[in-house]
């Protein structure tokens, strides 16, 4: 079926830093023919010290998870209405800024690293007028699951019958997926429906395409039926996989 999802090409993350405290791979993975990536922006960042003064968004959803592994914890201030709100390892806040936001979030200790993502996704216009709001889930809340040998945590949205307790205004699914043993698993990509690949781990086949450590691509179900991705992988495999309807049909 890889035919019937159309691929932009592999993109290959690039390295951005900022004094001594912050450092990303950074990923704009570009949909083909044209489209407009609602998947604006992806950064795999490493943060130890306070890098970034208080600053504004708006328009976008901003996407916060740090990594079950990650040595340190984020301290988030907004002006949603969250103070000193504590994302710790594994857990999510997400930000529909809409109208606009003010936020800063910095390194709960000092000098430890925080490792995570931070994403930006488009919203549709009927969203951006909006109040804006947030959601926030605990790594403990977030559902887990066992196909096969694949360890499966939906952070946002859902997953075959999984649902996630973050459920933003415009239906959005972010799944972390790592791998026991050399494995495969099928994700169902629904017609207009984008989906995001970002490989953290070692190398993926996504179809036929070989989706190396710190690489990302995305692609698009143009036809009018639900198609099924194939991506295999190893036992050192950490991926993230991200779903979202196209803009330019709505």
């Amino acid at each position: 079926m890889e035919n019937d999802i159309t691929w932009g090409e592999v993109c290959i993350a690039k390295e951005a830093k900022k004094g001594i405290g912050f450092r990303a791979y950074r990923h704009n993975p570009k949909l083909p023919n044209g489209f407009e990536n609602p998947v604006q922006n992806i950064d795999h960042f490493f943060l130890s010290r306070r890098t970034f003064p208080e600053h504004s968004h708006s328009g976008i959803s901003a996407v916060t998870y740090l990594f079950e592994w990650s040595r340190n914890s984020l301290i988030n201030t907004d002006s949603v209405g969250n103070k000193n709100l504590v994302i710790g390892p594994g857990d999510i806040l997400w930000t529909q800024t809409s109208s606009g936001i003010i936020h800063d979030e910095i390194p709960k200790e000092d000098g430890q690293v925080c490792e995570g993502l931070q994403i930006f996704i488009d919203i549709p216009a009927k969203f951006k007028g909006q109040d804006p709001t947030s959601f926030y889930s605990e790594h403990k809340d977030l559902p887990k699951k066992h196909i096969g040998l694949a360890r499966i945590k939906i952070i946002a949205g859902k997953f075959q019958e999984a649902r996630s307790k973050i459920q933003p205004d415009w239906p959005t699914d972010i799944i972390e997926i790592s791998f026991t043993k050399d494995s495969q698993i099928d994700v169902i990509v629904m017609p207009n429906e984008v989906i995001s690949i970002l490989n953290i781990g070692a190398e993926i086949n996504v179809n036929s395409l070989k989706i190396e450590q710190n690489s990302s691509v995305s692609g698009v179900n143009l036809s009018k039926s639900e198609q099924e991705v194939s991506i295999s992988g190893t036992i050192k495999s950490i991926f993230y996989v991200l779903k979202t309807k196209l803009m330019e049909i709505n």
